[in-house]
């Protein structure tokens, strides 16, 4: 070599410093798993629950700071495989030219530093591209992916979360039964919450479901929680079946059920042929009660109305007159017929007579509770509502606040009063020879006019009786009504005696406001098919053993090239390098 001569290092393949161990490749990929390993696994705690946090910051400073944090999270994580997906880019040329010995037109833009995806979606459909660069362009797309959705899959906000309580709930297990104040207490109260509920239009206290009853939570009347409280106790499922039965003088019992026996009032199951055809009540819907010196029918939970009427073609006394007389008709039912009527004992209804009528037909509507105690939870919402949100048969895990004797006393007495009273001229209706009260009138018959007329002004002949479906429909929001009498525990301990709550301690659940982090649902799902996606695009890349020996496009790799061929020849294939010699 003489002085002044330019000199020239000889290069040989693999000696770059740009190319890739295979230590560097898997090392890089394990930081992507454990970085994005670590962010799922905190994400999968947040779909069980949201993590609550201690934080000084406020909502807006603490969710601009996590978002800035998340986002970096990803880049960091990304910018591990980056230099790994560019390798195999910046050497795409080098490795078609090596493997095929062609220079093949456009090869060498997808390995420039100024290449984008209107260079590499070409190349990528193109039969000479390789596998190691189809592999690296899909895991280039889902690492962008990444960066876009994966920061939104986790959120600092503010959220309520569930903080255990004690409260107190009622216990229906003591001084409820038929020789004890508290029902006779329960009675007028359920009459009054009938009256608010159905005339006045208002709720009572809470707002609660038909067919359910549940022990009330130990909170100040009307007063509802400022976040909902989930908390224990027994629940009753109830569904009103009714069916119409023929009664008869003798026995008055019931031809179903083993023969349940009824009486009026306190007074013997006495009832009889009409003997003073001169008081003509031409209707009657009167409630009749189980006689509790027979067995069967003290155990027994049904309700039963005796309805005394007509028909289209019976009119006890000859056709009634639409000014002065209503027949009560009762189409279509089994009943008894008696063609003077019929007499009832004077101590019915706060009547101090007999009750006389001379209508001939006689018929006993009877209905079941289908009733079943069972374990369960409530909920108590901030809007005054009460809703049973999980019952089970399983009585071993009863809270044990209702007890099953004084569940039938509730069902079988706690109405009496509702269709029984007749004080006041705003709780009986007497229009047109026929006697019956408000409620019964409304649940039982089929002119909603009960309701917004005033009780002297309803002068329509024939009132008929509603389809039983009605009916039951109709005894079933009843009685939510009648429960409330009874469920928030409230007890009066003698005539005149003091007011006192049954309760019975427990530990149930609310909501209270704090600063946590919350899971999306569908972008954690999102984020794990991502994820894997991409591991999978870097394993198979490793896997593949001709990208490790690629050497990025640059002067080396060029000269390698011109190095080894003797000259170049273009063809229509493309530009082909001939070797020495």
């Amino acid at each position: 070599m003489h002085p002044g001569q330019p000199q020239y290092t000889a290069i040989k393949w693999g000696e770059t410093s740009r190319s890739f161990s295979r230590n560097q490749f898997y090392l890089r990929l394990a930081g992507f798993i454990l970085l994005e390993g670590g962010f799922l696994g905190l994400a999968r705690l947040g779909l069980e629950q949201p993590l609550p946090i201690q934080s000084t910051l406020s909502l807006t400073n603490g969710k601009a700071l996590f978002t800035v944090l998340s986002i970096l999270w990803h880049f960091l994580a990304t910018l591990l495989l980056e230099p790994i997906i560019q390798h195999v880019f910046a050497s795409e040329w080098q490795y078609i030219t090596r493997r095929t010995g062609y220079l093949f037109p456009g090869a060498d833009r997808v390995s420039t530093h100024v290449s984008g995806f209107l260079d590499y979606i070409p190349h990528f459909l193109a039969g000479n591209c390789s596998w190691g660069f189809r592999f690296s362009l899909a895991a280039r797309v889902i690492c962008l992916a990444i960066k876009g959705l994966l920061p939104g899959t986790i959120a600092f906000d503010s959220v309520l979360l569930s903080t255990p309580i004690p409260i107190n709930v009622a216990n229906l297990t003591t001084g409820l039964n038929i020789s004890s104040v508290d029902v006779e207490f329960g009675q007028r109260r359920a009459a009054m919450i009938v009256r608010i509920e159905t005339r006045e239009q208002s709720t009572f206290a809470f707002n609660t479901e038909e067919h359910w009853i549940v022990g009330w939570p130990h909170v100040p009347t009307g007063n509802a929680p400022d976040y909902r409280v989930i908390y224990p106790s027994d629940v009753i499922h109830y569904d009103f079946k009714c069916h119409w039965e023929a009664p008869n003088f003798t026995s008055f019992a019931t031809m179903s059920n083993g023969g349940v026996k009824w009486k009026f009032l306190d007074d013997p199951a006495s009832w009889f042929e009409n003997v003073n055809p001169d008081k003509p009540f031409l209707g009657v819907v009167i409630p009749v009660f189980t006689d509790m010196q027979d067995q069967v029918s003290r155990d027994s939970e049904l309700s039963a109305f005796f309805f005394l009427g007509g028909n289209d073609t019976l009119r006890g006394g000859g056709p009634p007159d639409p000014k002065t007389d209503t027949y009560l008709q009762l189409n279509n039912v089994p009943t008894m017929y008696n063609a003077s009527g019929f007499y009832l004992p004077p101590s019915y209804g706060n009547f101090s007579d007999p009750v006389h009528t001379v209508a001939p037909l006689a018929t006993l509507l009877v209905c079941d509770p289908q009733r079943q105690l069972s374990s369960g939870e409530a909920i108590f919402w901030p809007n005054g509502s009460i809703e049973v949100i999980e019952s089970s048969l399983n009585m071993s895990g009863r809270l044990g606040n209702f007890l099953d004797e004084n569940i039938r006393d509730m069902f079988v007495f706690g109405s009496r009063e509702v269709f029984l009273d007749y004080s006041g001229p705003e709780n009986r209706i007497t229009f047109n020879n026929t006697m019956l009260t408000f409620n019964s009138a409304v649940t039982f018959l089929n002119d909603s006019a009960f309701a917004a007329r005033p009780y002297n002004e309803i002068n329509q002949t024939g009132f008929s009786v509603l389809p039983l479906e009605q009916i039951e429909a109709n005894m079933t929001k009843v009685f939510s009504y009648v429960a409330k009498a009874f469920t928030n525990g409230l007890r009066l301990e003698s005539h005149g005696g003091a007011y006192m709550f049954n309760t019975m301690p427990v530990d149930a659940t609310t909501q209270k406001p704090a600063e946590a982090f919350v899971t999306n649902f569908h972008l954690f799902w999102v984020a794990v098919v991502l994820v894997i996606a991409e591991i999978f695009s870097m394993i198979v890349l490793g896997i593949q053993r001709d990208w490790r020996n690629r050497e990025p496009l640059g002067l080396e790799c060029i000269l390698l090239e011109v190095d080894k061929g003797g000259y170049i020849q273009w063809n229509a294939g493309g530009i082909e390098l001939h070797a020495k010699g």
